[in-house]
């Protein structure tokens, strides 16, 4: 007899402990009939969330109370229940009492009650989840929208600039020919023609300047500019914009000979006499390699 009642007793604890689990999971707890589909218990977080007292639940179907959204996706589950004895963490829409559709995950299993088959059910809410994600979703695609327009401004920032460049070369280009062609044969002559010493020293001054800023290519290669002259510089910066010897020598008033000459003693200075590399490109080259060194220089100071 003691045997029989410490039995029961543990039986009323673990009922006790059951009951206390069932009502406290965050999750749904429910047992329906398996034949006819009636509520048989449910736990508080059901009942919140459909927004039901549990008497109005327990002995109706989900079907009387208008619970499911798809009455097709009810009926497929059920098949799959009855055929495999259980489901797991499958999708469904939910309608609530006050017609809010939500979403849950839906895991349930057959197990007999008192010689009764039936349902016992396992819901997660995912509601709150599907919001998130699809304001993520959202979120996700105004930043792609913005990463491809910056993509799109950072094309037009390097055609921009690139045709700053462009400009810019073309300018420097354009004021180096009209100094050379239009300005200085002039002073040249001028100085030819009989001047005082005070204007002799003044137009000499000019002169200077002005063979100063057309000689850019001093300006890009240093200081010491490979030791090249002041007119090995002005030939050298003409050869950089592709004038022939025969331009260069109408343009600075000598003779191709001489033009002739810079060039020899230009391409002997910068080491690639008797080599077959051509003598503007390798311009070219010296005057961005080292222009690029000063902006680097430059930055490093800033």
């Amino acid at each position: 007899m003691t045997r029989i009642n410490n039995g029961i007793k543990q039986l009323q604890k673990k009922e006790k402990m059951w009951n206390k689990l069932f009502m406290a999971s965050p999750t749904w707890i429910v047992l329906i009939t398996l034949e006819d589909g009636k509520f048989i218990d449910i736990n508080d977080a059901g009942c919140r969330d459909m927004g039901y007292a549990k008497e109005d639940i327990v002995g109706r179907t989900s079907v009387e109370i208008g619970l499911w959204h798809d009455e097709d996706e009810r009926n497929h589950y059920l098949a799959l229940i009855k055929k495999n004895g259980a489901i797991d963490k499958m999708p469904v829409k939910l309608t609530m009492r006050d017609g809010v559709l939500r979403d849950y995950l839906w895991s349930s299993t057959i197990i007999t009650v008192k010689g009764e088959k039936c349902l016992l059910s396992v819901l997660v809410d995912v509601f709150e989840l599907k919001k998130t994600e699809i304001e993520l979703d959202k979120t996700n695609k105004v930043l792609n929208r913005r990463s491809n327009k910056l993509s799109e401004m950072n094309v037009a920032l390097k055609v921009l600039l690139n045709q700053r460049d462009e400009d810019k070369e073309q300018l420097e280009a354009k004021v180096w020919h009209n100094i050379k062609k239009m300005i200085q044969p002039h002073l040249r002559n001028l100085k030819a023609t009989d001047l005082n010493p005070l204007q002799h020293a003044h137009l000499d001054v000019v002169i200077n300047r002005l063979d100063e800023i057309t000689s850019g290519i001093g300006e890009k290669m240093g200081p010491n500019a490979y030791a090249l002259s002041s007119r090995e510089l002005e030939v050298a910066g003409h050869i950089i914009v592709g004038k022939a010897n025969k331009e260069i020598a109408e343009i600075l008033c000598i003779s191709v000979h001489s033009v002739e000459s810079h060039r020899f003693s230009i391409r002997k200075k910068l080491g690639i006499l008797g080599k077959r590399s051509n003598l503007r490109t390798h311009l070219l080259n010296l005057s961005r390699h080292i222009g690029h060194k000063k902006s680097a220089d430059i930055k490093g100071w800033g």
